[in-house]
């Protein structure tokens, strides 16, 4: 178990930049994620843990010990790969038995460790089977005993369930997380599914254009999105572009562009760390299923729109409603105290904006511009 921590590291590839200039520890222990869309630079950063890229600028420690160009075999992690990368023609002992041999552990001691780590992920009894007689699921606990056999310092786990259903994906990242916990080990896990990531890690980075934008505990990521970018990745989330007027002890009051009066900000709902100022130029964030949707006006929160799309999942109604030029999506739960199965498409409603609800979010100076 070893804490990893990245020193102003940059990986360049000819004149691309992958990975721009990150600083940042993981705790020894912790199951840290790095999420983001595709080509943000996270799969990149993994490989520089491992070894197979090294930094073209900065250094990679593993707590006091720089391994910034130290050769992969030389750094006892143990890599999980997105599509499992088993041997064909070995069987899932042999499979699992392979880096213990390499190391040229006694046939005693491996057949030992390979039967633990066989218990440890539930596959007890599979060892003789081929891979080809395994299912996906199968074959990526398979690959996670092989990867936990040698008992390394820090697991890499790459987009390791995306080969899977949904239901299969939700189980085994759970799977995942117990087993992480119950050995104590820092793992290292690369996806761009939110969900996944909120579900098991302790700390989650996100990046885009091999940048970090904000590294924090799941539930402050989704409740304090730092910028635009995070908030609109994580999505169920309704963005505004506003304008501070006022400010008092208990709230911030906004204008924004396509409203005939201003929105009421509770002061509760931001975040601490950051400060704002008056007539400061900001964006404005409501979560979707902290919005109301009523047949009439109940408070001065509420504007007037027209419902311009609805969809049932089951556990949930979403719907759009439309104020100005703005859609507003609204998200709440499936039961009988909601009404939102009553509403008719193109019906006219009152959203209601409480303003507990509403959370201000520093501009950056690339913001796209929102409408």
């Amino acid at each position: 178990m070893a804490s990893v921590s990245f020193k102003n590291v940059t990986k360049k590839f000819d004149k691309v930049v992958a990975v721009d200039s990150i600083e940042f520890t993981i705790s020894e222990g912790e199951f840290f994620t790095l999420l983001g869309p595709s080509g943000c630079g996270k799969t990149t950063t993994l490989r520089m843990v491992a070894g197979f890229y090294y930094p073209t600028k900065g250094d990679i420690y593993f707590g006091d010990k720089k391994v910034t160009h130290l050769l992969p075999e030389k750094r006892n992690t143990g890599m999980v790969f997105q599509n499992y990368a088993l041997f064909p023609h070995m069987t899932a002992y042999e499979n699992i038995a392979y880096g213990l041999q390499v190391r040229k552990n006694k046939k005693d001691e491996i057949k030992k460790k390979v039967e633990e780590v066989l218990k440890l992920v539930e596959m007890e009894g599979y060892g003789p089977r081929k891979i080809s007689q395994l299912s996906g699921g199968q074959q990526q606990r398979i690959a996670v005993a092989r990867a936990l056999v040698i008992r390394p310092d820090i697991l890499l786990l790459d987009e390791p369930l995306s080969n899977l259903d949904a239901k299969l994906r939700k189980r085994t990242s759970e799977e995942l997380r117990k087993i992480q916990q119950k050995l104590g080990i820092t793992a290292i896990y690369v996806t761009h599914d939110q969900e996944e990531a909120f579900s098991v890690s302790d700390k989650i980075a996100i990046m885009e254009k091999g940048k970090v934008h904000q590294i924090d505990t799941p539930d402050k990521i989704f409740n304090y999105p730092r910028d635009k970018f995070v908030a609109e990745f994580l999505g169920k989330t309704n963005i505004l572009s506003g304008k501070i007027k006022g400010m008092d002890s208990g709230n911030i009051t906004l204008s924004s562009v396509g409203f005939d009066k201003e929105l009421v900000a509770s002061r509760k709902r931001q975040n601490e760390n950051l400060q704002f100022e008056r007539d400061e130029e900001v964006n404005l964030g409501i979560h979707t299923n902290d919005l109301n949707v009523h047949d009439k006006k109940v408070n001065e929160r509420c504007f007037k729109g027209n419902v311009i799309f609805k969809l049932f999942s089951g556990l949930t109604w979403d719907v759009d409603v439309r104020i100005n030029d703005k859609i507003f999506r609204v998200t709440k739960f499936n039961n009988i105290s909601n009404n939102l199965s009553n509403i008719k498409m193109n019906e006219e409603v009152w959203l209601e904006i409480p303003s507990e609800a509403i959370y201000l979010m520093k501009k950056r100076v690339d913001d796209n511009e929102i409408a």
